[in-house]
Order: C-alpha cells, then structure tokens, then sequence
C-alpha cells in the first residue's frame, strides 16, 4: 500500500514539476517579448531600475529587481521516508456514569443509566515553544525571494538585450521568481 502512495506521490510532483517554468525559459521569453521595446514601458509594467550605467555606445546598462519579499519556508510534513520527531504529549481520559432508580409501583422500578466519557491531550513541546516566545506561536522561518536583470538599451533607450543575474526559488511552487513576476 505504501508502494501505491508512493507512487502516486512521485507521479504528482512529476506533473506539477513538467509545469513549471525554469530561469533560462523565463529569460528567453523576456527576450522575445522586450527586446526592441522602450526601456521605460518595461520599468512602468515592472517597477523602476535599481541603478544605471551609461555605455560607450550612448545606450545604458539598467539593473533591475522586481518582487522582492519574504516568504515562509515550507517545511516538509510527515512523510512516509522520514520518522516524525518524537513529541512529548500527555493524555487524561475521563468518565462519569450515573444510574437513577425510580420506584413506579409496587413491583416496577426504573432504571435509567447515563455515560459520558473524554480525553485531554497537551504536546508539551508546543507549550514549552509558545511559553518561550512569551505566548506567541513561533514565527515561521523565511526566505526572501526574487527576480533580478541586467538591461541594455541603445542610445534611444531602447531594450537590445536582457540578461538574468538572479532568480530565487518562486514565492509559490515555481521554480523561478522571475517566471512568476515576468507574466
């Protein structure tokens, strides 16, 4: 039975992965879509240049980076290749019974019985975790993801060349920052 949730495991993150697009695809694209178009139209869809250089040929060499920000890191849940760590958890049960008899008439009683039972459980690790952070769940781990390029342009500050200098993991799934901000 693991073997088939395996399986099926593997076969969905292959899908999902064949989806996703890679830096040097998102590259080309940007290529075939910006090049010989005005620098300024690219930074008004995207945002401004962080900075700028000019070029002996009077164009200008523009770097820019888009959708910076901080995101959680995905961390793996339990998984059937790797043990889950040990948490220290105690446990109460409880129950209660209580049995009414009443007298109806000579000869006749009336039993009635009620039960209630439950259970409490606390994963002292957890406890011990929000008590250290004064009362607050742990902030998750995070990672800053995004897209950076170089630009070049001609003297008339049009686009001849755009060249990836830095494309994170996406903020999503996808392989590349730039592919999810690049769209």
């Amino acid at each position: 039975m693991k073997f088939k949730s395996a399986f099926a495991a593997l076969s969905l993150a292959s899908v999902a992965l064949a989806g996703c697009t890679t830096t040097e695809e998102t590259t080309a694209n940007a290529q075939s879509r910006w090049v010989g178009q005005p620098a300024d139209v690219f930074f008004a869809a995207y945002g401004p240049p962080r900075s700028n250089y000019p070029l002996n040929n009077g164009g200008t060499l523009y770097t820019w980076r888009g959708g910076e920000k901080e995101v959680p890191v995905a961390k793996p849940r339990n998984s059937m290749f790797k043990k889950p760590p040990q948490q220290t958890t105690f446990n109460r049960g409880f129950s209660k019974t209580t049995t009414k008899v009443t007298h109806m008439s000579p000869g006749m009683i009336k039993t009635t019985t009620k039960s209630s039972s439950g259970s409490a459980s606390i994963n002292v690790d957890k406890l011990l975790n929000t008590l250290a952070n004064g009362g607050r769940a742990p902030k998750p781990e995070m990672r800053r993801v995004y897209c950076e390029m170089q630009i070049s342009t001609d003297a008339n500050d049009v686009i001849t060349s755009l060249h990836n200098t830095g494309d994170t993991a996406g903020a999503g799934f996808s392989l590349s920052r730039c592919a999810e901000i690049l769209k």
